[in-house]
């Protein structure tokens, strides 16, 4: 039953409303749906002030597990999508992945710097990819910046202190409620389900990567600048080059090639490098980039190796 309650909602909220009775049905179902869990409590939130929920929902609760733990955080994992679904933090080893899809570079530092002084934190893992080098998340995906903005007070780089007042109420309503929030239980890991099912052109995704990587954005700038922070908290700074899957690899050129910024870092930064590791199989990845729950396990292990 509360199945097929949900897939009648699911199919009222994709299509406008031909009649208030259809309106006062989907708000019924809504309603009931969140006391059930299977919608997020913010939800009508999300629909007043027209909210891509994709974007902020995870970078909420992202946010919000780092307020609750930051006392006893000791691992900090930070990136884009390959650390989103390549790195599984486990709770008895007090970490966080606070990744997020397209987190560039520059949100990477900043997480990092927000969270600095967390007095237990002594290992910070940054996620650097093909594209890292050139992606600007605020470019690419302005939208995504919002929830690093209004969460995190994280500055916009280009557009200053704009605000949109409806945004920002809004976001302002997720923080109000954070200590509302029930039995919250959650370290950021993201289960990849919901990405092995896409179509990707092993040549195009490589070609897309390649694109990020050759743009002159000097984002390897922010590497150093998690250096210097690291250096003086007292901190160890992990870079981690993720494994691709071998037809998406294949595609490009060489490593020496592909992270040469990042490489001429290296006397300065420890960089883990696991970008072509034979002991990383096809089967570890839900698409041509991301790993799968099984890859995620596996990379975070050899990680944890590698810590002091």
């Amino acid at each position: 039953m509360k199945n097929i309650l949900y897939r009648l909602w699911k199919h009222l909220d994709k299509r406008p409303y031909a009649s208030s009775f259809l309106r006062s049905i989907h708000k019924y179902l809504s309603t009931k749906l969140i006391k059930q869990g299977k919608i997020d409590t913010f939800y009508p939130l999300l629909k007043k002030y027209k909210i891509n929920q994709a974007a902020v929902l995870p970078s909420y609760k992202k946010f919000f597990c780092l307020q609750l733990f930051e006392n006893v955080l000791e691992t900090l994992v930070v990136g884009s999508s390959h650390g989103v679904y390549g790195y599984w933090a486990e709770e008895k080893f007090h970490e966080i992945n606070a990744c997020g899809i397209s987190q560039d570079l520059y949100y990477s530092y900043e997480i990092y710097k927000k969270y600095a002084d967390a007095p237990r934190l002594k290992n910070i893992v940054i996620f650097y990819s093909v594209f890292s080098p050139g992606f600007v998340l605020e470019i690419s995906y302005p939208a995504l910046c919002d929830a690093y903005y209004y969460f995190y007070e994280i500055p916009y780089r280009f557009r200053g202190k704009t605000e949109n007042n409806d945004t920002k109420e809004a976001f302002s309503l997720f923080v109000s409620r954070i200590k509302r929030y029930p039995d919250f239980h959650y370290i950021g890991n993201t289960p990849s389900p919901n990405i092995k099912n896409l179509t990707i052109e092993p040549q195009k995704r490589a070609k897309d990567h390649l694109k990020g990587n050759k743009r002159n954005e000097n984002q390897t700038a922010y590497i150093m600048q998690a250096a210097k922070l690291a250096k003086e908290k007292g901190h160890h700074l992990y870079i981690v080059i993720p494994p691709g899957r071998s037809d998406y690899t294949s595609h490009l050129p060489s490593f020496e090639e592909l992270f040469a910024e990042l490489l001429k870092l290296e006397d300065q930064v420890k960089i883990l490098n696991f970008f072509r590791d034979e002991r990383f199989s096809d089967s570890d990845f839900s698409d041509t980039d991301h790993l799968n729950e099984h890859g995620a396990k596996k990379l975070s292990a050899f990680i944890r190796k590698e810590m002091k």
